[in-house]
């Protein structure tokens, strides 16, 4: 369960996955967004519309997309990137992000703040 963070761009930073690490991180990057959902919005509504269950909430990558809307948000365009990266090597994820993006996208999320927090990704800036 990471965020591999290659640009300050969600889109250039998914464009920048190596493909080997593209077969797991669009899996990895939905159960984030849907673990912020369930924890914020309840299981109701995840539950309704087929969003994976609750998945790493203790783990830093997770609370770093729940944290603010501009995580969660960046989070959810780099999703949306990664599963246009892998469908080019894979089109099954294709699936995927449809439902992902259909369902989490018609549901605004209960967070606050809105400025990316890169100090939660694992470390200074200047790591990254």
């Amino acid at each position: 369960m990471n965020i591999f963070y290659f640009d300050r761009s969600p889109i250039v930073s998914a464009q920048a996955q190596p493909d080997k690490m593209l077969v797991k991180m669009p899996l990895e990057t939905a159960q984030m967004l849907c673990t912020a959902h369930r924890e914020l919005d309840g299981d109701e509504y995840a539950d309704e519309v087929g969003l994976y269950k609750r998945a790493y909430w203790n783990h830093p990558c997770t609370i770093w997309a729940s944290h603010t809307d501009a995580n969660y948000y960046w989070l959810f365009e780099h999703f949306l990137a990664l599963g246009k990266e892998y469908t080019q090597i894979n089109t099954k994820m294709m699936i995927l992000s449809k439902l992902i993006a259909t369902t989490v996208s018609t549901r605004s999320i209960t967070l606050s703040g809105n400025e990316i927090v890169v100090s939660l990704i694992g470390g200074p800036y200047e790591y990254h």
